[in-house]
């Protein structure tokens, strides 16, 4: 699938005419025209929290070089018709989402300090913990911006699309992140933490995968990037 994503979103050369391929895939894009699509960037803004206790967010989020650099690396390599605003705010609520009115992504404050406090009891270092919940954060941010870039580029999606834009997160941190594989193995870890708390009620209709899948799906992809290194993650079952 991500193969298939970024077939029609990488950024092409003007006088490059689509392939007859490409023109099945996503006939608006190939009409046209790669320089025509790169028309915007995506773009962070980050709102000042009114709680002291996130205040700290924004320092090591920006600090940390992840997603600075991800930023980049969406805006140097990918075509972007419209602009995508990608916004760090309080929102009351542990949450990120994405509107398509804007469109917009908004990943809420108060969910990245909830990922701190998951990872605090199972990991003794703190800036261990930190650096676990950077990267969950870079996930969450490719995961919704994946959503940004499917409606971008009318990208036909087989199956469910929560499913393919977490394939499309993974792919993203492998590919231009440094360390992306933990990274990614940092989101695994979260779903599975998050999978303990899962209630059946209300899981089953939910427009995404269970916690424990998207774990096992993520843990497969990076296995799958790179196998010798992650050998482990197969033998140890």
């Amino acid at each position: 699938m991500a193969g298939l994503v970024l077939a029609t979103a990488c950024k092409r050369e003007p006088e490059r005419r689509a392939k007859p391929r490409a023109e099945r895939i996503c006939p608006p894009c190939a009409e046209r025209g790669g320089a025509a699509l790169d028309r915007a960037d995506v773009e962070v803004r980050f709102t000042a929290s009114t709680k002291t206790l996130y205040k700290g967010l924004h320092q090591s989020l920006w600090t940390s070089e992840v997603l600075p650099k991800l930023i980049a690396a969406l805006n140097r390599h990918y075509a972007w018709p419209t602009r995508v605003v990608v916004e760090f705010r309080d929102c009351g609520e542990v949450n990120a989402f994405y509107e398509p009115e804007g469109p917009k992504v908004i990943i809420c404050h108060d969910l990245i300090d909830h990922l701190v406090d998951v990872f605090d009891p199972h990991i003794q270092d703190q800036r261990v913990a930190d650096k676990m919940a950077v990267g969950v954060t870079a996930f969450i941010m490719l995961h919704e911006v994946g959503h940004a870039l499917v409606d971008a580029h009318l990208i036909p999606i087989t199956g469910r699309e929560e499913d393919a834009v977490d394939q499309l997160a993974t792919w993203l941190l492998v590919t231009h992140a440094e360390e992306g594989e933990d990274l990614a193995l940092d989101a695994a870890s979260w779903f599975a933490l998050a999978s303990g708390e899962d209630s059946m009620e209300g899981m089953l209709w939910d427009e995404h995968s269970l916690d424990s899948q998207r774990f096992y799906n993520i843990a497969c992809w990076v296995y799958g990037a790179n196998p010798w290194r992650h050998i482990y993650l197969v033998e140890g079952g």
